[in-house]
């Protein structure tokens, strides 16, 4: 994923968008100042919203390289099912490459047959199957005992 910013100086109003992770240095040179403190900037704006006003530039760029190379939509489905924001994913060190995204699954019934496709039942018809098996119980129980939930992406594994 990559990851931008607009930052405002919040002395002279100036904006600056920027690519993350960014020195601080590269900062201090394009709005012109002398130095930089996370209380003279604030971040107004990030991709999908993650980055809040206050965060650090040190939090910001730690959750850039965080997801540097994990899909957007991975990290937009996680954050919707979770709340979370990049100074959480980065305060709870976060692991992204322990998270599935199941984009073709939307239901709770569609997440059962997935599971039982995965798990796979030796030598029972898929016809029997369907029969005798409750598909939607089976992805509700998979979901409540999962960190994970539906999403506007799919729905998202995020093992406890």
């Amino acid at each position: 994923m990559k990851l931008s910013a607009t930052i405002q100086d919040l002395k002279d109003g100036r904006i600056i968008s920027v690519n993350l992770p960014i020195a601080p240095e590269r900062i201090i040179a394009r709005a012109k100042r002398d130095s930089w403190s996370d209380e003279d900037f604030a971040f107004i704006e990030s991709t999908f919203n993650l980055i809040e006003e206050h965060t650090s530039l040190k939090v910001a760029n730690r959750f850039a390289e965080m997801v540097e190379d994990v899909d957007d939509d991975l990290v937009k489905a996680v954050s919707d099912v979770t709340g979370y924001k990049a100074s959480d994913f980065v305060d709870y060190d976060f692991n992204f490459s322990d998270c599935s995204l199941l984009p073709d699954v939307t239901t709770r019934r569609e997440l059962g047959e997935y599971w039982i496709d995965e798990l796979g039942i030796q030598n029972i018809p898929r016809d029997q199957l369907e029969m005798y098996f409750d598909y939607e119980a089976y992805g509700r129980d998979i979901d409540i005992e999962n960190r994970g939930g539906f999403s506007e992406f799919g729905y998202i594994d995020i093992p406890n």
